[in-house]
């Protein structure tokens, strides 16, 4: 076997196997997190734009009730990603999908309603490392084939020479 393909094909299905397991494990946590998320109504009641240090972002207010209890949010993103606001563009592409008076799907979580969202996404995270783990196995099956395969012609050669110097 030749040995510099066989440790890049080691290092490559390793770090493949790590990476879905790693993945994997994300993303079942995502989905523990994401399995006391509930749904209530609710209807947009103003839009706009926020701008602060020269940042800006999307404001959907919107109202919703839960178990008797009306509350208020503007969130449209689950938390930390909709503060992290961006270029107007963006902004108002956010704002775009929106309009006052509009019904909406409020998600929250069961022992917080108070924090509701208009989106519940998920993170690409957990399917990026499966993706690109998954890739980097099957490469690293492939080097190792190669090396399999390219070290058995070598080695024999080597063998050969070896038995004619004696």
């Amino acid at each position: 076997m030749d040995r510099r393909l066989g440790v890049v094909a080691t290092v490559l299905l390793v770090g493949g196997l790590v990476s879905v397991a790693g993945g994997g494990w994300l993303l079942a946590a995502e989905e523990r997190g994401l399995s006391d998320v509930r749904e209530a109504e609710g209807t947009v009641a103003s839009v706009g734009l926020d701008r602060s240090d020269g940042t800006v972002y999307p404001n959907v207010t919107y109202e919703y009730e839960v178990d008797g209890t009306t509350y208020v949010s503007r969130d449209v993103y689950p938390p930390p990603d909709e503060r992290e606001g961006g270029d107007e563009e963006w902004a108002r592409e956010v704002t775009a999908e929106y309009y006052a008076g509009q019904d909406v799907t409020v998600y929250y979580r069961a022992g917080d309603p108070g924090q509701g969202t208009l989106h519940q996404d998920r993170t690409p995270g957990p399917y990026m490392a499966l993706w690109l783990g998954g890739v980097a196995a099957a490469f690293g099956v492939l080097v190792g084939a190669a090396a399999i395969q390219r070290g058995d012609g070598s080695e024999r050669e080597n063998l050969d020479e070896e038995v004619r110097i004696d």
